[in-house]
């Protein structure tokens, strides 16, 4: 569950944002949305925010409000929400109704039970979620992302570990937000297992003065039971597949296994067609895996690629945008009104013409 690299959310100079207000006053976010009425934009989200995990990951973490002013975004621009099955008809067939938006939610976190999954029927917009049951089948917090908010929480230039495991035993020194050290030690305790992982958590909290008590049994930091994926159903969300331990196999052998596991749990309390929509965990992929996942019966996968997706797309890549917490309301208008494709295009037209 950690952010793709290549789609980190950077924060656009303000001078930017003025000349999106320009351009929406004078009719240029219109003339967009009209350019690109046929394209298929889909959305990817992850956790709605408790406390103040939207200002330790935006990426991650959304507040409630602000997803809430998405939807009524999304609902003035008069988009057509429409489900991920029908979305990739349309772009097989042509058979869409024009401005189609899809609406994908990552990992399956509490919050998205608790306060994504009401708004979204509140809107009457059918969602899908792409669900990794490890730690919804174990009843553990995802300590990776624990570990990482108790050091962006408190700053410590030194921790030793012992006594823990001999892949994580050792002297570290941690840096700035998100440094090399912080993604080895989020990293290594992904790998271990969850009486182990909680023993480090323990030791670590204790060096930072922290209680891990508190932070662990917080459902802020957990994904919801599987059985819980009936009472999404109810509100118009789709549980597809996002293997179960997250991470993207490099085996077939391995991915198979990853993805049978998964669709077994989301099986037993999903009603209907077995799951074959997968997202790539962590937008990770090579170009092998669209054709393993084909072999294997998924009917589509979606990347962390931003921009939209045009008729005859290949359905194993598909493309996203990706949603945040640092995103203006400006840009994010401006990104599902096809501001940023159309520009892209006419950058590379350009380029073409010049010989560059």
């Amino acid at each position: 569950m950690t952010k793709p690299a290549s789609t980190q959310p950077r924060l656009r100079r303000p001078i930017v944002r003025v000349i999106l207000h320009v351009m929406r006053l004078f009719g240029a976010f219109k003339l967009a949305l009209v350019l690109t009425r046929r394209d298929v934009r889909i959305l990817g989200y992850h956790g709605i925010a408790l406390g103040d995990l939207h200002i330790f990951e935006p990426f991650l973490f959304m507040q409630e409000s602000t997803f809430r002013r998405r939807l009524e975004i999304i609902r003035k621009r008069r988009m057509n929400v429409i489900s991920l099955d029908a979305a990739v008809r349309s772009l097989q067939d042509g058979s869409g109704v024009g401005r189609e938006v899809v609406i994908t939610i990552d990992d399956g976190w509490w919050s998205t039970l608790e306060y994504a999954a009401p708004l979204l029927k509140r809107f009457g917009y059918p969602a899908t979620l792409y669900f990794s049951t490890r730690h919804a089948v174990d009843g553990t917090p995802v300590a990776a992302v624990v570990l990482g908010y108790m050091l962006w929480k408190r700053h410590k230039t030194q921790l030793k570990l012992e006594n823990i495991d001999p892949s994580v035993d050792g002297i570290y020194e941690p840096g700035s937000e998100h440094d090399a050290t912080h993604v080895l030690l989020e990293r290594k305790i992904a790998q271990l297992n969850p009486e182990i992982q909680a023993r480090m958590l323990q030791q670590i909290a204790d060096n930072l003065g922290l209680e891990t008590a508190a932070l662990t049994a917080d459902k802020r930091f957990r994904l919801i039971a599987v059985e819980d994926i009936r009472t999404l159903a109810q509100s118009g969300i789709d549980t597809q597949l996002h293997t179960h331990d997250h991470f993207m196999p490099t085996e077939f052998t391995e991915l198979r296994e990853q993805l049978e596991k998964n669709a077994a749990y989301i099986r037993k309390y999903q009603d209907g067609e077995p799951p074959r929509h997968f997202c790539y965990p962590s937008g990770q992929h090579t170009d092998e895996h669209p054709l393993w996942l084909a072999k294997l019966g998924m009917v589509s996968a979606t990347t962390c690629d931003p921009g939209m997706n045009h008729a005859g797309e290949n359905p194993y890549l598909l493309h996203r945008f990706l949603d945040s917490e640092s995103i203006s309301e400006i840009e994010f208008e401006a990104n599902i009104c096809g501001i940023f494709d159309i520009a892209k295009l006419v950058r590379t037209s350009i380029g073409r013409v010049l010989g560059r």
